[in-house]
């Protein structure tokens, strides 16, 4: 059971959606750490779990600051030396724009800290992914903690990194004077991706009060916080990347440090009236802080636990002895790892601050390098004021456990826990960072597949699965089947269907989630249908001679298919197939020996239904065995033809049977004794074979058929021999095949003689070759007589054949001659000589490896695939075996083969196609002059070799050149010419009519059949492109021409009168005095384009009539909109200075423009 628990979890962990620490984008910017106090060495400290990842660190706004590429192996640390870059990592300079940013992604998900590891300061920084990266922050500052003097290069503030492509607007509201910067005044910056913008407390109120500063922007940006601080005498820098406030809790424990002087946690609201419920071993304190107020807690006890009504930042001042350090806290409810990896940077103190909720304090894993480190989950103590719910433990651990350096991981295998990393001394400074993720991502599944079908006679187990912050709900359903176990059991919950559940579609089980997080639902459906119904039939008697049954099944419900088997140790089959329900039963051997057989249905294609079978069972009788004699077959010669007949019946079903005859003899003293005599009649001896049988007499309910056995009885009769009709042969081809019919049973024997000539394979061969001597072939004729051997007791017969020998027939053909590829006739001329008998097969060879064998004289055709001259071959035979062959040559011209080349030239408005014979012909083959045929599409012809011609009109023509040979040997080719028309210049242009210092008139090519384009702007400039622009600089009309030519290089030329009328010769013409800042989509802003385009380093005031500064800009890529700090202005008059800071023009221009609605 708990096997299975752990598998479901492992399968839950791995559909978590993480966005936060174990990330595989991270976006930061360092704090500016006081050098004189101890800045360096720096480092990411760079951590993968299960896969191997590829880390690459850059400066996405600095492409010559850090650029590196990391390979780090599965479940391993990579340390990444920042310290020779730290002037081109380290926030700075206040009040400016930096190019500070650092982007780090992988390929694999990867935790990063960010450390500094000086002798008497330290940090950890724990870079919090894609949590960091947000459009609002409030800052968590420490309130309370006395700003350090003693150090100028430092001081209070935070840091700011564009992430977004483009530009980012940011709006910072400072809650204390900062460099550059008042109190409470709102402004604004323009990143660009990867730049930085520090801000640091002018200290002139100390503590600082920075803390609630509100940073908002319009695409993601990430933010740093960082101080330097004095406490019982120490110095010490904290640092801290903080999350969106989108990314902020309601619960969070601290765990106070049992060695430090000072531990303070520092909650600030983002909300007014937010309600706060501190609760420590002794005592609880409620109090109420508005938006943007941090309220300050003295930790006494070891474990706090801090309750808010709406979202909260914390951040933990704690250290030890007089070092310090910061960390914001992560929530305590519904955020949280499964896994977090962790780096020991020192040998100083180690501690892990784990928070996690009660009843898995004992499900923790923590290994370092791979050595298992117990985790005691008496370690853990309850959180005062969370109702026993949440527990936390502060685990120490010395360098001989976990190593500085070393690849550590935390695990929990059941839920979500908080760990907090504090390393450090009394003497080298504490280094503090969450390294558990800031939120999660919940999920709830009702079961591991949305939906599924069971049927009535099954059950099904319930996996639900809840995890990213929730981890117990409830099963509601509709059903009325029971569960095995409670409501509240999400896996292995056991569903039993009642019978009415099938007429619910479907079951809906919601599982629904409990607890802290906002509560999430998900519906399993289960559709649960009829069991199927199975009839195997009536048990049936058959006999083992009649080995089949007739089956008749059923099967009902969700399914209508059933497959038939045999129970053991039967094993006939089954016709057509096991799956018909009407199927014969075919009994084997094993089968028929057996006293009866069990024969089971069983419904298959349950559509999620459990197989259901019934039994029927065949009952097998015993066939009768019968045996008509023991003498198989009984041979009787015609004068001794009486049969005596002995036969027997023996079984448990009959012993009697009945005797019959295909022959029209009589049985004596009857057929119905098993032992008796048969006297055959005269037609039965003269048939030569008869058969007697023997039949067994069986009931009717033994269904057992009849069983017979016969006996075949022959009469040996007197035999004959025919040797067959007279045969003619061939002269010159004098070999004959004989062949001799015995007919009759006596013998099948003989042999032959009376020739001179010889008899292969021997003269007692029935059917040898005689090959005839030279003086029967000269007598003309021979006779040959066979005579029967062997013959028994039966008298030997014979039989003659003449042999006439005859003139072989003359072979002859004709041919024609032709070109290749033409077919080439033969036709035969062959005479039959001797005037009897026929030609009976023409067999064909026509020289290039191709044959036909014909039957009658019909002529053939062959085409041949190369010319030239071959040699054909007739071999003809006669009806008597008789043969002839002759030879004759074929002759095939060559082929000429058509070609041709088409060129054109623009000559006056048309143009002239020239066509180039290209034509060939193989040796020996000649093309003679008068060989040339042209064809021009309907519009002439030609018979010169080569030819030219001018169409009357455009389009495509089809060209067709004939060329033939001297032998008449023809050959054809076609090709298109495409006519085209004559090019046509044309052009439009587009003026821009609003005035300015100088015009940009666009051109657009409107001709056709260009490829190419030569402008003339009339203003001293030219273009060969076909959509051209020029600028012109003073009003004024202009002659503009476009000369085309198209692809054969036919010209034509376009002319144009431009007029230029939109350019002002003074900056004065251009600064509008009206806005309407209406959102009517006209004049609602102040426009001055001309400012980018002329003077870009313009700078641009705008004051109301009190002198107050109400827009500046330098260059004008924003325009005024008539509004101050997103506010709409008043309507009325509004002043203005704009200095170009062009040395040509140095004098500023000033104005009003006037607001309306």
């Amino acid at each position: 059971m708990k096997k299975h628990i752990l598998a479901l979890l492992l399968i839950t962990f791995s559909l978590v959606t993480v966005k936060a620490q174990i990330d595989t984008s991270f976006w930061f910017v360092a704090p500016d750490i006081s050098a004189t106090l101890g800045d360096n060495p720096i480092n990411l400290h760079i951590q993968t779990y299960s896969q191997a990842a590829t880390v690459y660190v850059r400066q996405p706004a600095n492409p010559a600051g850090v650029n590196a590429t990391l390979t780090i192996g599965a479940a391993a640390n990579g340390v990444l030396n920042l310290t020779p870059s730290i002037t081109a990592v380290e926030g700075g300079p206040v009040n400016a724009v930096s190019q500070k940013g650092i982007y780090i992604s992988s390929n694999a998900k990867v935790s990063v800290y960010y450390t500094i590891g000086a002798g008497f300061s330290k940090e950890m920084i724990s870079l919090k992914g894609q949590r960091s990266v947000g459009t609002d922050f409030y800052t968590p500052i420490p309130n309370s903690l006395t700003t350090s003097t003693t150090f100028t290069d430092s001081g209070v503030g935070f840091d700011i990194v564009a992430t977004g492509s483009g530009t980012t607007v940011i709006l910072i509201t400072p809650r204390a004077a900062c460099v550059g910067r008042a109190k409470n005044v709102t402004f604004s910056k323009s990143l660009l991706q990867g730049e930085t913008f520090s801000v640091r407390d002018l200290n002139t109120v100390n503590p600082s009060e920075l803390g609630g500063s509100i940073i908002s922007a319009d695409k993601p940006v990430a933010v740093t916080v960082s101080g330097i601080v004095q406490n019982a005498g120490c110095n010490s820098n904290y640092a801290d990347q903080i999350t969106a406030s989108d990314q902020i809790g309601k619960d969070h424990v601290i765990l106070r440090s049992p060695t430090g002087t000072t531990d303070i946690a520092y909650i600030l609201a983002t909300v007014n009236s937010t309600s706060l419920a501190i609760t420590n071993s002794t005592t609880t304190i409620n109090w109420l802080i508005n938006f943007g107020e941090t309220y300050s807690v003295s930790l006494t006890s070891p474990i706090t636990y801090i309750k808010s009504d709406k979202p909260v930042y914390v951040i933990h001042a704690s250290g030890y002895g007089c070092k310090l350090s910061a960390a914001q806290v992560a929530p305590a409810y519904c955020a949280g790892s499964y896994t977090t990896a962790f780096v020991r940077l020192s040998n100083d103190s180690l501690n892990l601050n784990v928070v996690t909720r009660s009843g898995y304090q004992n499900t923790f894993t923590l290994s370092s390098n791979g050595s298992n480190i117990p985790v005691s989950a008496a370690s853990f103590t309850t959180v005062p004021g969370t109702s026993g719910n949440l527990v936390a433990a502060k685990l120490f651990f010395p360098t001989s456990t976990i190593p500085v350096g070393s690849y550590n991981v935390l695990k929990n295998s059941q839920d979500l826990f908080g760990l907090g990393i504090h390393n450090g001394g009394f003497l080298g400074g504490s280094a503090y960072a969450y390294g558990s993720e800031f939120g999660a991502s919940a999920f709830v599944y009702a079961n591991v597949v949305p939906t599924a079908t069971i049927c009535s006679n099954n059950t099904f187990t319930l996996n639900g699965q809840i995890g990213g912050g929730p981890n117990a709900g409830v099963f509601s359903y509709n059903g009325f089947g029971t569960l095995s176990g409670p409501n509240t059991q999400i896996i292995n919950n056991v569903y039993t269907p009642n019978a009415v559940d099938t007429n619910i579609k479907p079951v809906k089980f919601i599982l629904t989630s409990t607890g802290n997080c906002p509560n999430k639902s998900d519906t399993f459906k289960l559709t649960v249908k009829q069991a199927p119904i199975v009839n195997a039939g009536f048990d049936i008697v058959t006999c083992s001679n009649n080995p089949t049954v007739q089956l008749s099944g059923n099967v009902i419900g969700p399914t209508t298919q059933g497959v038939w088997s045999v129970m053991a140790p039967g094993n006939g089959t089954f016709a057509p197939s096991v799956n018909s329900f009407t199927s014969v039963y075919n009994l084997s051997n094993t089968d028929t020996s057996m006293a009866s057989i069990k024969i089971v249905l069983t419904s298959i294609n349950n559509a999620g239904c459990n197989a259901v079978s019934d039994t029927m069972k065949i009952i097998v009788n015993k066939a009768p065995a019968v045996r008509a004699s023991t003498i198989n077959p009984i041979v009787r010669c015609a004068n001794n033809s009486s049969i005596f007949l002995n036969g027997s019946v023996t079984g448990t079903t009959t012993s009697s049977g009945f005797w019959s005859t295909t022959g029209t003899g009589y049985f004596t003293p009857n057929n119905l004794s098993l032992i008796c005599n048969y006297v055959p009649s005269l037609t039965d001896i003269t048939t030569g074979t008869i058969s007697l049988k023997l039949t067994s007499s069986s009931p009717s309910s033994s269904q057992c058929k009849a069983v017979s056995d016969s006996v075949l009885v022959i009469f040996t009769q007197p035999v004959t021999v025919s040797t067959g009709v007279d045969l003619n042969s061939c002269k010159n081809n004098p070999i004959v095949p004989l062949s001799a019919i015995i007919t009759g049973t006596a013998t099948n024997t003989g042999i032959w003689y009376g020739g001179s000539g010889s008899f292969s394979p021997s003269n007692t061969a029935l059917t040898p070759t005689y090959a005839a001597s030279a003086s029967e072939i000269s007598t003309g004729y021979v006779t040959l007589t066979f005579s029967t051997t062997n013959n028994g007791i039966c008298t030997g017969v014979n039989d003659q054949i003449r042999i006439d020998f005859r003139d072989k027939p003359t072979a002859n053909f004709t041919v024609n001659t032709v070109c290749l590829n033409q077919p080439t006739n033969f036709t035969d001329q062959s005479v039959n000589t001797s005037g009897l008998g026929s030609i009976t097969n023409w067999q064909w060879s026509f020289g290039n490896g191709a044959t036909a064998t014909a039957t009658n004289a019909a002529s053939q055709v062959n085409t041949y695939s190369t010319a030239g001259n071959y040699t054909a071959q007739l071999v003809i035979n006669s009806s008597f075996g008789c043969y002839d062959t002759i030879k004759r040559p074929v002759t095939v011209y060559v082929l000429p083969v058509a070609g041709m080349t088409i060129s054109r030239s623009c000559s006056g408005s048309a143009q002239q196609i020239s066509f180039t014979d290209q034509s060939s012909i193989p040796a020996p083959g000649v093309i003679p002059p008068t060989g040339y045929y042209w064809d021009f599409g309907g519009f002439g012809f030609s018979v010169a070799k080569d030819t030219a011609i001018i169409f009357p009109s455009q389009g495509l023509y089809n060209i067709t050149h004939v060329v033939t040979s001297s032998n008449g040997c023809v050959s054809t080719i076609t090709q298109s010419v495409n006519i085209t028309p004559k090019p046509q210049a044309k052009f439009l242009y587009i003026n821009n009519t609003i005035q300015t210092l100088e015009t940009n008139v666009s051109f657009i090519d409107s001709s056709k059949a260009a490829v190419s384009w030569a402008w003339n702007f009339g203003n001293n400039t030219t273009s060969n492109i076909q959509n051209p622009t020029s600028v012109y600089t003073a009003n004024g009309s202009y002659t503009v021409s476009l000369t085309i030519t198209d692809q054969f290089g036919c010209a034509d030329t376009y002319t144009a009168l431009v007029r230029i009328s939109n350019i002002v010769s003074e900056v004065a013409q251009l600064i509008p005095n009206i806005i309407s800042p209406n959102n009517d989509g006209k004049n609602d802003f102040w426009r001055l384009d001309f400012i980018n385009v002329f003077y870009p380093k313009a700078e641009i005031e705008i004051y109301n009539r009190w002198g107050e500064q109400l827009f500046k800009s330098t260059g004008y890529s924003n325009a005024w909109d008539g509004s101050y700090k997103g506010s709409p202005l008043p309507v009325g008059a509004y002043y203005y200075t704009i200095n170009l800071n062009d040395s040509p023009d140095s004098k500023p221009y000033k104005g009003t423009v006037t607001l309306l609605k």
